[in-house]
């Protein structure tokens, strides 16, 4: 009865000596990470958790974003919009942006002086260029 408790089966012993093949030895410094793909996600393995794979493609920057609102805004300029329905044009345009980041560009770029609200008429205050307007 003892020699059956004691006998290794087969087939573990089969996984052991592949698993020492396959793995290198794993020292105290070194990270083991694994990387797997998931509906269609890469997801990495390390210390015990998955995690989310970066990669450059996945999140537009915020200097790239700025340019492509300062293109459009170039666009809405001088059309004769207020600055409610400019910042409604520009929400339209950037879907995956949320209202209060176009509000906070909008405001950074009056605040700039890079676009103005026209004080010429009272009743109409349309935005225009502003002192600090650059054509590139």
């Amino acid at each position: 009865m003892s020699e059956e408790l004691l006998e290794i089966p087969a087939f573990l012993k089969k996984l052991s000596e592949r698993d020492k093949k396959e793995k290198p030895q794993k020292f105290k410094n070194q990270k083991q990470t694994k990387i797997s793909e998931i509906d269609g996600s890469l997801l990495e393995l390390r210390n015990g958790f998955w995690w989310a794979v970066k990669t450059e493609d996945s999140k537009q920057s915020r200097k790239d974003r700025d340019i492509e609102l300062i293109n459009y805004l170039a666009t809405l300029v001088n059309t004769g919009l207020k600055k409610k329905p400019l910042i409604a044009k520009m929400r339209e345009k950037f879907t995956k942006l949320s209202s209060a980041q176009v509000c906070r560009f909008i405001n950074n770029q009056l605040k700039l002086k890079v676009i103005e609200i026209d004080k010429k008429y009272k009743t109409k205050p349309v935005v225009i260029k502003g002192k600090y307007w650059r054509t590139n």
